[in-house]
């Protein structure tokens, strides 16, 4: 029996109707990584794939150092022309011109040591030396200039080349890059393009059918300077390897026809 009705009243609704607890959860938003400005004349140095707005330019790529780290900067070329120029940490010199820049492009450039390289490629035969190396991959791929320090650029002998080579992964065998390469004796570096007809090559960065001994992830390709000899390129600039290719073919089909014509 209730003598003061209101806390029984009181007792009776709180019994009777059902309560809800309500929690507050709180998340903190992932940060973003912050676009980096490369400015013309200032190089920057990065690492860890890093967005950069390259300047006055309205151009922007994506830059993937791998492990290590990638100097940045926007240069002047001729009057007009602008580029980017990306520094391996040993050196290694890549170029691409500004104007070939899509909004989607994006580049990896990692250092790779010359014996690191040719432990598992072993270099084309009569090689004299070696710069060191870059796995490199441009998405999608570009006309690209490629600059290394050839150490014995100074003193080579007349016979001797300095040649870009790109690895077939496929075949584990050095590939010439067959166009014009200046030589800096002064600077001892040797600059060549790259064409993206080379890097889109089915044996440049293939993700399957790799020689055993070399990786077949996708993850580049694999370029290196080296002193030749014999260079492995013919008069008309095309690679002597391929032309041979096609040459037994060609004989081997000529041989064939001779025979069915003598049944």
């Amino acid at each position: 029996i209730c003598v003061d009705t209101q806390p029984c009243a009181d007792s009776i609704l709180s019994s009777a109707v059902p309560t809800t607890t309500w929690s507050i959860i709180t998340t903190t938003p992932t940060p973003s990584t912050p676009t980096i400005n490369v400015l013309e004349g200032a190089p920057s140095m990065i690492t860890g794939v890093q967005s950069l707005s390259l300047g006055s330019s309205g151009k922007s790529i994506k830059v993937d150092p791998g492990g290590g780290s990638v100097t940045v900067e926007v240069v002047q070329s001729g009057e007009l022309n602008k580029r980017l120029k990306l520094t391996a940490a040993n050196g290694v010199e890549v170029q691409i011109d500004l104007s070939s820049l899509s909004p989607d492009h994006s580049v990896k450039l990692v250092s790779k040591s010359q014996a690191e390289v040719v432990a598992t490629s072993p270099a084309p035969s009569g090689s004299t030396e070696g710069s060191e190396g870059v796995v490199l991959m441009i998405n999608p791929p570009i006309d690209i200039d490629l600059s290394f320090t050839v150490t014995d650029v100074g003193r080579r002998r007349v016979d001797t080349n300095y040649r870009a080579h790109w690895l077939n992964k496929k075949s584990n065998v050095w590939e010439p890059v067959c166009l014009d390469h200046t030589v800096d004796s002064t600077s001892t570096r040797v600059s060549v393009q790259v064409s993206s007809s080379v890097q889109s090559g089915s044996s440049f960065n293939p993700t399957e059918g790799c020689d055993p001994v070399l990786s077949c992830d996708g993850s580049g390709g694999t370029v290196l300077f080296f002193s030749v000899r014999e260079d492995g390129c013919d008069s008309t600039g095309d690679s002597m390897r391929t032309e041979a290719r096609v040459m037994t073919a060609v004989v081997a089909a000529g041989a064939i026809v001779a025979m069915a014509w003598m049944v």
